[in-house]
């Protein structure tokens, strides 16, 4: 059994698989979709990723005390809807794209439905879900966001796929003073590079920074932890990104280390 964080889930499943018995997983925050995932992150000694392992089948069973969740740290729910707020948008570029999901298969429209769910449920109800978890207060909205934040966003990125968002996020684990940040939050700054690589209208990725922004996610390299002068680093990290298998291929759009680095920065742009 895996209780605690996203940690605990990755250390319990990377038990099950070596042991091959079940797990159980019972998050103490909603700070991700892991819990609900048959993967297991496996991380180098300074906190990068090393690895993906992967179970046979997913959790054996998954527990969520939400009034548990609602005694949390705040930023670790809004960094699950960092994670959770993606989901859609990656999907959908796994499914234009015609990439495989994490089961090996073409991604079913019940993905597509997952993740248009969890979006609308992020995009309409994290403000009041954040402020009811600013003042301890148990709501059917702060209910409905944790349900995207793991339920909904674990199957649907399952199901789905993943491309830029989590590419980026996993890129950034490269570059020591961005460590500092979550999961989530990586994440929320990747979703804004990924719309840049897709070419969505101005307005639109303008709309989705100043949505992150407002739930107090962070949208600029700077928040990210970044250093004046540690701009190579984004050029090494992008060269890193885009060597095969990388789930960065998974875009429907060309990308290459120049074209990446170009829409990380024009990505800041708009975050700023």
């Amino acid at each position: 059994m895996g209780l605690g964080g996203g940690k605990a889930a990755d250390t319990a499943k990377a038990a099950s698989i070596l042991l091959k018995v079940p797990v159980a997983i019972v998050p103490t925050i909603a700070a991700s979709d892991a819990p609900v995932s048959h993967i297991a992150m496996i991380y180098k000694d300074d906190h990068s990723k090393e690895r993906v392992d992967h179970m046979a089948y997913s959790p054996w069973c998954i527990v969520m005390d939400t009034e548990v969740i609602l005694q949390s740290p705040l930023r670790l729910l809004i960094s699950g809807i960092g994670d959770a707020a993606a989901t859609k948008f990656e999907a959908d570029a796994c499914r234009a794209s015609g990439a495989l999901n994490f089961l090996k298969g073409k991604p079913p429209r019940t993905a597509a439905a997952l993740g248009d769910l969890c979006w609308q449920i992020i995009r309409g109800k994290s403000l009041k879900a954040i402020d009811d978890m600013k003042n301890r207060r148990y709501s059917d909205d702060f209910e409905e966001v944790v349900e995207a934040v793991t339920l909904l966003s674990g199957l649907g990125f399952e199901n789905g796929g993943l491309a830029a968002g989590h590419a980026m996020s996993s890129g950034l684990t490269m570059i020591p003073s961005t460590l500092k940040s979550t999961h989530g939050e990586t994440v929320a700054f990747g979703l804004l590079v990924q719309l840049v690589l897709e070419g969505r209208p101005d307005e639109f990725i303008a709309e989705i920074a100043g949505f992150l922004k407002s739930v107090g996610l962070p949208t600029t390299l700077a928040r990210l932890g970044l250093q004046p002068g540690e701009e190579p680093l984004i050029a090494a990290m992008a060269r890193k990104i885009c060597t095969p298998p990388n789930i960065i291929f998974n875009m429907p759009v060309e990308v290459n280390p120049e074209i990446l680095e170009k829409a990380i920065y024009r990505a800041d742009t708009f975050g700023q």
